[in-house]
């Protein structure tokens, strides 16, 4: 019996699991009493009691006894001693660490996260076995019924499957609790009660599985469909890889082997390595709005009193993210809002607690669509390069001329480049709507910019339009630059067809002096208000190149040359050349006074022919004075060893040929044709011995200049550059500056083997001389005598009595030619007072006239009829003390002018000498030699000295 009532409670409760739908819905009638029951059943039983130990070895016998002794375990578990508290720790602890490999290797087969902080997170984010925290696909609606499709059949209501199951064991177990069996059979009801539970439970879990193998294409569709995404990738991955390498080794178990185990292998690398793996890819974050939105919301809510089925959507919007640049919270404000201060600041209370930062708001009270919008301000951040430099001194100035409040800060309104010589940097300045933006206003920030940031800035005004703070603002950049200025060119050869051009339209008193900046011909006049130029070039400047160009002119105009040059070597192309006529000695600076003397009588006397009008023109005489500042020097040097220092005959310390000689030709050069081209390291007026000559130069040419020369010379004309660059000069015409490049001969440059350019180019320069000469002719007209000669050079004092003096009379004479505007038909008389001539009624003349007629005669017929005739004996030249002194000492005997004026007062033999038209008494060198020769002073047999 007990037996009987053992199998029959065990077919009782497989009976009823039978009659259990899926659903929840019985089979048959909920009544606890088992239905009939067939061979078939039975057989289906057995059927899944084999299949079920087949994995394990075990027939369906094998597997109700495994049933059993589980069941038992479990009966008599509660009857096990109890455990310590250590021994609970030890298999809590085990218990933990299984669960844990066994979670983690789940977790791996299907996908999750194998973290488990990381599924945590992922499961309060939404995440399910399916969808691991990622987006759903939106739901496939089916079409409606109209088009012809069939209506699909939704969720049948009705209770829990675990609640229906839970329901009918109790039941059982009541039923079989009241049957009048032995204990033991009881115990055995339990535990097919138990079975019989797990078993459901095991149906119900290979129920989803088998909906899971269902649904596996749904999440194949869903990876292809999120293939962009590495996170859909491994997932998808790791979730087909079971199902897949199973359906791989069922249909080809002996080949795939090796290929699934390649395939498990990089599905774990990929699983264990990839984002999801790794733990950086996550599940969609609430946004801002959800974590304070509905916070926020209630507080403003009842703030403005709002009535209790106002909707969030329809009052307040906050940005899903609060740090984006340029979130805005804002709110719709109701109409009896009034806006007063405390209810603003209220306000601002409420969104400044509830919400993370610093928020700022701004209220539009005006008209309709009232609301309050809060943005976030931003940190002060740290400045960087020129913006730390300059910003901190500009913007305390701008924040009070703009009128902003004390918390505003720097970087909403004025944004400085970190480098602001950059030629592409941009200053920007914000503008209130309160600035108005005046001529006055501009140009005062304008200014301020200029004053404290280095550069020069113009600005870009936006200043229309706008309707809130920040609409309105001004762009400073770097003016652009200037184009460049134009420069005369770098060389200009003398070959040059514009230097060509040009010299073959100028006129007799007309100079090219180079090409200007626009490469044009720059000609001046060397007459009119400009007859004389004076050159202030310093060193390296190119005065030498200067003289040798104005020279070929000079040649070709067919003109007198007479150059003074100290330095010796500026003029050496002009030696040798016919009506040039050169004082270069330093030693020898009486013959350079006596020269400018000779020049300054001629002057006068042409200027008297053509206020006469005995001649209307004379060829042009030009006096090169190279090297002036060192000139003065010289000359003064010999002025004091001349002139006389004490008694009667005294002469003054200042030099007087500046004023008396160089003064003159300066003053009547113009009508006579005579020119002066002064050359000077620095231009000074006090360079003069003491007369102010430099208004008489009004033309002057600077080169390798500095501020101070320009600013001396030329006054408030603005100052072009100076460049240091030989034959770079400039020049003032019409108030404005005009630089120039000298040409000169561009062959020198390339000198030939063993010679040099200096050497090159004197070699061609005076070739060229001697061309033009051949070309233009010359005659000396105009000059009445010949210049004086150069006195022979003297002796170094260390080579005195070791060398004899030199013959005097050696040096180069004049040129020959037509020595004057006097005709013999137009004999005049002269007044005393010239100094040229005497009054004579009786047709006579005067000495210096007869040499003149006697000269121009001469030099009008051949040079047969010059052979025929004598030359006339010209006087000698009188002389003061110190001048014969000085000639006595060039000639190697000392006799100090002192001396011989002591001689004149003590000595009645002395000479008595003739008085000049000054009063003073001269002397002639011969008297003077020959009277110290009578005394045994001198050396017998004197030479001769020419006048």
């Amino acid at each position: 019996m007990a037996i009987l009532a053992a199998g029959r409670g065990v077919h009782s409760a497989v009976s009823s699991l039978a009659q259990v739908s899926p659903t929840g819905h019985p089979s048959g009638p909920a009544t606890g009493t088992p239905g009939p029951a067939d061979d078939g059943t039975a057989a289906a039983i057995w059927g899944v009691l084999d299949a079920i130990g087949k994995p394990f070895h075990l027939n369906g016998l094998g597997v109700l006894c495994a049933l059993g002794l589980i069941g038992w375990l479990i009966s008599q578990a509660p009857k096990l001693p109890k455990r310590t508290p250590k021994q609970k720790e030890t298999d809590e602890a085990i218990g933990k660490a299984f669960k844990a490999v066994f979670a983690a290797l789940g977790r791996f087969l299907v996908g999750r996260p194998i973290g488990a902080k990381t599924a945590a997170r992922k499961k309060e984010a939404g995440a399910s076995f399916w969808n691991n925290a990622l987006p759903e696909p939106e739901p496939l609606s089916a079409p409606p019924a109209e088009m012809g499709a069939i209506a699909m059949p939704g969720a049948v209501a009705g209770p829990d499957f675990r609640e229906v199951l839970s329901d009918r064991l109790v039941g059982f177990t009541d039923w079989v609790g009241a049957l009048p069996v032995p204990r033991l059979l009881v115990q055995a009801s339990d535990i097919g009660a138990i079975v019989a539970w797990h078993v459901a439970l095991a149906g119900r879990w290979a129920g989803r599985g088998l909906r899971g193998v269902l649904m596996l294409p749904v999440a194949l569709w869903r990876g292809v469909a999120s293939y962009s995404r590495w996170a859909y990738v491994s997932v998808l991955t790791a979730r087909a890889a079971v199902p897949g390498g199973w359906a791989l080794y069922v249909v080809a178990p002996d080949r795939v082997l090796t290929g699934l185990a390649v395939a498990g292998i990089g599905t774990g690398v990929a699983a264990f390595t990839g984002p999801d793996g790794l733990g950086k890819w996550h599940g969609p974050k609430p946004s801002d709005d959800q974590l304070y939105g509905r916070w926020l919301w209630s507080m403003l809510k009842a703030a403005l009193r709002l009535p209790l089925d106002a909707q969030k959507e329809d009052w307040l919007a906050v940005p899903p993210r609060l740090d984006d640049e340029g979130a805005q919270v804002v709110l719709m404000l109701p109409e009896d809002f009034r806006g007063t201060p405390r209810e603003r600041a209220d306000l601002d209370e409420i969104v400044n607690l509830r919400l993370p930062g610093d928020w700022v708001s701004q209220w539009r009270l005006m008209g309709g669509g009232h609301k309050a919008v809060w943005t976030a301000r931003r940190a002060a951040r740290e400045l960087v390069g020129d913006e730390a430099t300059y910003g901190p001194a500009l913007w305390p100035i701008l924040h009070a001329r703009l009128g902003l409040d004390d918390d505003e800060l720097m970087e909403d309104w004025l944004t400085i480049p970190a480098d602001v010589s950059d030629r592409q940097s941009v200053v920007r300045l914000e503008l209130p709507l309160s600035f108005v933006g005046g001529d006055v206003d501009r140009q005062e920030l304008t200014a301020l910019l200029n004053l404290k940031v280095p550069g020069d800035w113009v600005a870009k005004w936006q200043l229309k339009g706008g309707q809130r703070d920040g609409d309105h603002w001004v762009e400073w950049t770097h003016r652009p630059p200037a184009p460049p200025a134009p420069e005369p060119p770098d060389a200009v050869d003398i070959n040059d067809p514009r230097v060509l051009a040009a010299l073959a339209k100028l006129s007799p008193e007309e100079f090219l002096l180079g090409l200007d900046d626009h490469h044009d011909a720059l000609i001046r006049k060397l007459s009119g208000e400009t007859p004389h130029l004076a050159l202030s070039v310093g060193t390296g400047g190119g005065k030498s190149a200067k003289l040798q160009w104005l020279a070929v002119q000079m040649v070709m105009k067919r003109g007198t040359i007479i150059g003074v040059d100290p330095k010796m070597v500026s003029l050496k192309p002009l030696r040798g050349i016919p009506g040039v006529h050169l004082y270069s000695d330093p030693q020898n600076a009486v013959d350079m006074r006596r020269v400018i003397e000779w020049l300054a009588e001629v002057t006068v006397a042409r200027f008297y022919e053509k206020e006469q009008g005995l001649r209307a023109s004379f060829d042009p005489i030009y006096l090169i004075l190279e090297e002036s500042n060192e000139l003065v020097v010289l000359l003064k040097q010999a002025w004091e060893n001349v002139r006389v220092k004490k008694g009667e005959d005294r002469d003054s310390s200042a030099d007087p040929i500046w004023r008396e000689a160089v003064g003159k030709i300066l003053r009547l050069g113009r009508d006579a044709n005579v020119h002066i081209i002064a050359v000077f390291q620095d231009f000074k007026d006090n360079e003069f011995g003491g007369a102010s000559l430099t208004p008489l130069f009004r033309l002057k040419a600077l080169g390798n200049y500095e501020e101070n020369q320009w600013k001396r010379i030329f006054g408030s004309v603005p100052m072009p550059p100076s460049k240091n660059k030989a034959g770079r000069m400039a020049i003032v015409a019409e108030g404005k500056a005009v630089r120039y490049q000298v040409p000169f001969t561009l062959d020198a440059l390339t000198p030939p083997p063993g010679k040099t350019i200096e050497e090159t180019s004197e070699t061609i320069y005076h070739q060229l001389y001697l061309d033009l000469r051949e070309r233009h002719g010359y005659e000396p007209d105009g000059l009445y005598s010949a210049p004086p000669a150069n006195s022979p050079r003297g002796i170094p004092k260390l080579l005195q009595g070791r060398l004899s003096p030199p013959a005097a009379g050696t040096a180069q004479s004049p040129e020959s030619g037509r020595s004057g505007g006097i005709v013999p038909a137009q004999r005049v008389t002269l007044s005393k007072g010239d100094g040229l001539y005497d009054t004579s009624s009786d047709g006579g003349g005067d000495a210096l006239r007869d040499a003149l007629e006697g000269l121009l005669t001469r030099q009008g017929q051949g040079a047969d009829q010059v052979a025929d005739q004598a030359p006339a004996e010209p006087a000698e030249e009188l002389l003061s003390l110190a001048e014969i002194s000085r000639r006595l000492e060039a000639q190697g005997i000392i006799k100090a002018a002192n001396t011989m004026t002591a001689n004149k007062r003590r000595r009645k033999d002395f000479p008595a000498g003739q008085t000049d038209e000054k009063g003073k008494t001269k002397y002639t060198y011969s008297e003077i030699y020959a009277y110290y020769e009578g005394l045994g002073e001198f050396p017998p047999a004197a030479p001769k000295v020419e006048s």
